[in-house]
């Protein structure tokens, strides 16, 4: 148990990612409730979400807890300036997809790792560039016809059937989908985590 690491969201997408990577886990949502602070710049948002989100779980656990790591991460959309989350309904989620045809945007994940033995906290920001095909009417709501919109930032889930309306990426694929495997592996070995252990 000392190597399993606690993951602090429920994202079936981050659960995904460290299970293709072979590291242990256990899923434990963070009580951190969202609230985007006054003044801050749309793309540090994602990582103070992430740091929020792991030092809150970590307040919470149980002094007999047994897993010494515990991940957090936040994925969000920085489009003018402003910093855009899940939408709240359709008519929501139609207006980010019409805002994002035919434009490139910036899809932010902050990734935060805490070593609870130690108390060391290292986190960092993740930015990627995605471009979108103009789209007509019909095609956006063929596309929240899908449903995949619902739950994810930006009202897009990138490696399902808005594939096909993205004509180009700049940085991170993981990252965009919700967890950065090469800046995750970078923290996990600055903190010292058996990382080739698992990584095969």
């Amino acid at each position: 148990m000392k190597n399993t690491i606690i993951l602090a969201s429920n994202s079936p997408r981050r659960k995904d990612i460290l299970t293709d990577l072979h590291i242990p886990f256990t899923v434990r949502p963070s009580p951190y409730e969202e609230i985007q602070p006054e003044g801050m710049k749309a793309g540090l948002i994602p990582e103070y979400f992430a740091r929020m989100k792991v030092e809150s779980l970590a307040a919470t656990l149980p002094a007999d807890t047994e897993e010494a790591w515990i991940l957090g991460a936040d994925t969000a959309i920085v489009f003018q300036e402003t910093c855009i989350g899940k939408p709240k309904d359709r008519n929501e989620a139609y207006t980010f997809l019409k805002a994002f045809a035919g434009h490139t945007h910036q899809v932010v994940t902050g990734i935060a790792l805490l070593h609870r033995t130690d108390g060391t906290l290292v986190s960092l920001t993740v930015p990627s560039d995605v471009t979108v095909k103009p789209m007509t009417e019909a095609e956006i709501n063929w596309y929240l016809d899908t449903d995949e919109w619902q739950g994810v930032a930006g009202a897009y889930r990138i490696q399902e059937s808005f594939s096909r309306f993205v004509s180009g990426i700049n940085g991170s694929y993981s990252g965009i989908i919700g967890l950065p495997i090469s800046e995750l592996y970078d923290i996990l070995k600055q903190l010292q985590y058996p990382v080739l252990d698992c990584l095969q």
